[in-house]
C-alpha cells in the first residue's frame, strides 16, 4: 500500500509547480524524481545570489553613496568562479548577459543608502492552523527596503517578458509576502506594505495598482491550504497541463506525455467536418486546446534544436543531413534619411516635398519599391544607377535575429559538370 501523500510545509513555488501542472507537482514532490534545470533557471538563481551579496554588503558596511560597477564586477566574478550556482554556468554570451544585467541594475539605483535597506534574502516560516492541524509556510524574500517610512518588498526577476496587470494584481507571492511581511516586523502591521518586481533583464520596476489589503492575504493563505490539502486526497489525479512552457519544465524529461508530443505519437487532425451542434463545439473546443498545446511545445522545440545547429553553424558553412542541407541566414533591415530620402524623391518624381511627404509618409520597403519603380520609367541605364547609388548611399543597414534556414540537397551525379548553386536569399 503506497503511502499517503503529506506536504511537510507550503511554499509558492510548490503552489505555483500545482497550478501549472499537477503532474510536474507529482513527479516533483510525490513521486521524488530530480529534475533538470536549465541555463534560464540557473542564470536567475546566480543573479540572485550576486545581488544578495552586493545588499548585504552595503548593509554590514553602512555604505551610503554610488556603487562602483568596478567593485559589483568583482562580487560577480568571484560568485562565478567559486559558488554553486556560478559554477553551473557556462558561456562567454551568457557570462556578459549576467554581468550586462547585473551593472545595469545598480546603475539604474543611483545613490545607496544602507539605512533603506532592512534585509536581503530574508528566510521565513509562518505557522497557521487547518482543521486542527499546523502547517509551516515559508519562502525568501529577496530584500526588503523602507522608504519614507514605508515598507516595500523587492522580489527580482530575469523574466524575458513583463508580467500583464491580471497577474501583477493577483501574484500569490506577493500576498504572501505581504502577509509574512507584517508577521515579522509587527511595526508596519498598521500600514500598508508594497510589493514590486525588478525586472533585471528588462531594466525597470513593475508593481500593482495598490497593496494588499489583509483580507486578500487572508484569502491567499486560505488557497494556499486548500490546494495542498487537495494534493494530499487520495483520489487526487494529476493529470498534465500541456503548455509552450513544457521546453522549460525541469520534469520534462520525465513527462510521458511531453516525450509523446515530442516523438510525434499524438493525433491533432481527426475532426474533418465544421462544428454543427453545441457537443460538437465543445469537442472542437478540447481540440483546439490541444492543438495550441502541441504547436506551442513543438514551436518551443523547434528553437532549441535551432539553438543547437547554430552552434554547429559557427564553425561550419552548413550542415548535409540526409537530403537535406541546414544553413544559417541573418535578415537585414534598411533604414533610411529620411530628409534626404524625402528631397531625392521629390526631385525625381518632380513633386513638392510635401507631396512627397505624403506619398512616402511611412517609408516602408513596399511604398519605396512602387516610388523607384515609378522613378525609373524615365531614366536611362546611367540614371537609374546614380538613382541606386544615391539611395544606397543614405541608407543603414542593422541585422536581425539569423535564423536557421534549410532547403533540399542537390544530388550530383558523376557525370553531371553543373555546380552545385544554392540560391542566396
Amino acid at each position: 500500500m503506497a503511502k499517503k501523500f503529506k506536504n511537510k510545509h507550503l511554499s509558492v513555488s510548490r503552489i505555483k509547480r500545482y497550478e501549472q501542472c499537477p503532474l510536474s507537482f507529482k513527479l516533483n514532490y510525490i513521486d521524488k524524481i530530480k529534475g533538470t534545470y536549465g541555463a534560464a533557471t540557473d542564470i536567475g538563481k546566480f543573479l540572485h545570489l550576486v545581488l544578495e551579496e552586493l545588499f548585504k554588503w552595503v548593509i554590514e558596511e553602512e555604505f551610503c553613496g554610488i556603487l562602483d560597477l568596478d567593485f559589483v564586477k568583482d562580487i560577480y566574478d568571484d560568485l562565478w568562479v567559486n559558488s554553486e550556482d556560478g559554477m553551473r554556468l557556462s558561456g562567454v554570451e551568457l557570462y556578459e548577459e549576467g554581468l550586462e544585467m547585473i551593472q545595469d541594475y545598480v546603475r539604474k539605483l543611483g545613490i545607496v543608502e544602507a539605512y533603506d535597506f532592512i534585509s536581503t534574502e530574508h528566510a521565513f516560516d509562518i505557522t497557521v492552523e487547518s482543521n486542527g492541524r499546523t502547517l509551516v509556510i515559508n519562502g525568501i524574500i529577496d530584500r526588503v527596503d523602507v522608504r519614507d517610512g514605508k515598507l516595500y518588498i523587492v522580489d527580482y526577476k530575469s523574466n524575458r517578458l513583463p508580467f500583464n496587470k491580471s497577474e501583477l494584481e493577483t501574484d500569490l507571492q506577493m500576498s504572501l509576502y505581504t502577509y509574512a511581511a507584517k508577521k515579522l516586523w509587527p511595526q508596519f502591521v498598521n500600514t500598508d506594505i508594497y510589493c514590486e518586481y525588478h525586472m533585471l533583464r528588462l531594466g525597470y520596476v513593475q508593481r500593482p495598482s495598490r497593496p494588499r489589503t489583509d483580507e486578500e492575504c487572508e484569502t491567499a493563505i486560505r488557497y494556499m491550504i486548500k490546494t495542498a490539502e487537495r494534493t494530499e486526497n487520495p483520489n487526487c489525479n494529476f493529470p498534465p497541463k500541456l503548455n509552450a512552457w513544457c521546453c522549460y519544465c525541469d520534469q520534462s524529461d520525465n513527462c510521458e506525455p511531453y516525450q509523446d508530443i515530442l516523438e510525434g505519437k499524438v493525433g491533432l487532425f481527426k475532426l474533418k467536418s465544421l462544428p454543427i451542434t453545441s457537443s460538437d463545439l465543445e469537442k472542437l473546443s478540447k481540440h483546439r486546446e490541444v492543438v495550441a498545446s502541441v504547436s506551442g511545445i513543438s514551436y518551443a522545440r523547434k528553437k532549441q534544436i535551432d539553438e543547437l545547429l547554430r552552434a554547429r553553424l559557427e564553425h561550419e558553412k552548413d550542415i548535409p543531413i540526409g537530403d537535406l542541407v541546414y544553413y544559417v541566414s541573418t535578415p537585414v533591415d534598411k533604414e533610411y534619411d529620411v530628409i534626404k530620402l524625402i528631397e531625392l524623391m521629390a526631385k525625381y518624381l518632380n513633386i513638392t516635398k510635401d507631396e512627397a511627404l505624403v506619398r512616402l509618409l511611412t517609408v516602408n520597403r513596399s511604398n519605396l519599391k512602387a516610388a523607384i519603380k515609378e522613378v525609373r520609367e524615365g531614366l536611362n541605364n546611367a540614371q537609374r544607377a546614380m538613382l541606386g547609388a544615391k539611395i544606397a548611399a543614405i541608407e543603414t543597414r542593422s541585422s536581425g535575429m539569423p535564423r536557421i534556414n534549410v532547403r533540399k540537397s542537390r544530388k550530383v551525379s558523376p557525370d553531371d559538370g553543373r555546380f552545385n548553386v544554392r540560391k542566396v536569399k
